[in-house]
């Protein structure tokens, strides 16, 4: 009898190590592939640090002149002013004076379709704050007169949340080997992954890719009501790479290795920096993902259109204050009594959209 027991036993035991060995890679799958619906605690924590004061990257640096003219010195502060609204904390690197000499030079070097002054400006302004940033794991690069919602912090973990997917490779466990804890905690300060080199989150216009296999689209309540974007289905923000096009360096996150690959490679070989890292990105030089609609968009003032680089075009006059594609903007929040966000006067009616659920399989 004991003897019968004792194989029943053995038979038993084999049966559930086979089992377990047959379903391990499953399980492995379900708890570490980046497209996995199990998430755990661990990796939530990890998103969730992309809505802290830097968004998750280990600095803000703002792209602003030396001097600004009086003009528009409401760049510069009023960007500061919605920073403490919403909680960001920026840093304002000092600019070297560019005088017409630093300008011939760079024209004079540059290899391709010769900059024009203002547009030499630009390009010297953001080459120097990319080499603030090569100091730094991560950047967050803004051009001054930024805008972004009131609700930020949270537009920015999910977003996180959907490069994370897109970018990391992650294979499982290493071949089934044990991942180090060292590494394991080093993934925790890496809220978007860390296969990527540039994050582009505010820009002026960006086709999505015909590949559905690199998009990630989901429900958005924070979107206005109407935006003015190559997206135009309500309520869903996409993101998707690592291919994309947008064009305006309006708002673009670096990593270390990105920040070195554009300072090595950029040279001034075309019109506009933008145009550059439009194709750099395109070509592949760079390994980029898009956000669409856009998290930051140029705030504009009403009157004269005006910019640092093409001064002020009175042919052209905005009629109100405005962001684009921004619903709540902080800038227009800052001092306001209500209770509620607001949208900027005469842009966006405040009522809250109905939402059109994404079905999970197109998430």
């Amino acid at each position: 009898m004991k003897s019968r027991r004792t194989i029943i036993a053995w038979a038993f035991a084999f049966l559930l190590t086979f089992l377990g060995l047959w379903f391990l890679p499953a399980v492995v799958r379900l708890l570490w592939l980046p497209n996995s619906t199990f998430v755990t605690s661990r990796r939530l924590e990890q998103h969730r640090r992309a809505g802290n004061a830097t968004l998750g990257f280990e600095v803000i640096l703002a792209v602003t002149p030396h001097e600004m003219p009086e003009r528009l010195r409401w760049r510069k502060d009023g960007m500061a002013a919605a920073a403490e609204l919403t909680g960001l904390a920026i840093e304002y690197p000092t600019q070297p004076l560019w005088n017409e000499s630093d300008l011939h030079a760079f024209v004079e070097n540059s290899k391709g379709d010769s900059p024009s002054g203002g547009a030499a400006k630009a390009w010297l302004g953001h080459l120097y704050t990319l080499r603030q940033a090569a100091n730094f794991s991560s950047a967050l690069i803004l051009e001054d007169d930024m805008d972004w919602d009131v609700a930020i912090k949270t537009q920015a973990v999910e977003v996180a949340k959907a490069i994370w997917k897109l970018s990391s490779p992650h294979p499982v466990l290493q071949q089934f080997g044990r991942v180090g804890q060292a590494e394991e905690d080093e993934k925790i300060n890496w809220p978007y992954g860390r296969e990527w080199d540039v994050l582009w989150l505010g820009h002026c216009g960006s086709a999505v890719p015909e590949d559905q296999n690199i998009i990630i689209k989901y429900n958005d309540t924070t979107l206005p009501p109407v935006t003015q974007s190559a997206v135009q289905e309500k309520g869903l923000r996409f993101v998707y790479g690592p291919i994309g096009s947008p064009v305006c360096s309006f708002a673009y996150a670096v990593t270390q290795r990105g920040a070195q690959k554009i300072l090595k490679k950029a040279t001034g070989d075309s019109v506009a920096f933008d145009v550059w890292l439009h194709f750099a990105c395109e070509r592949g030089v760079l390994r980029c993902f898009a956000v669409n609609p856009e998290l930051f968009h140029q705030h504009e003032m009403a009157g004269a259109h005006d910019s640092l680089i093409n001064g002020q075009d009175a042919g052209h006059p905005v009629e109100f204050e405005k962001t684009n594609n921004i619903w709540h903007s902080a800038r227009c929040n800052v001092g306001s009594n209500t209770t509620v966000p607001i949208s900027c006067p005469k842009q966006y009616p405040d009522e809250v959209m109905e939402e059109d659920p994404v079905p999970e399989g197109e998430r």
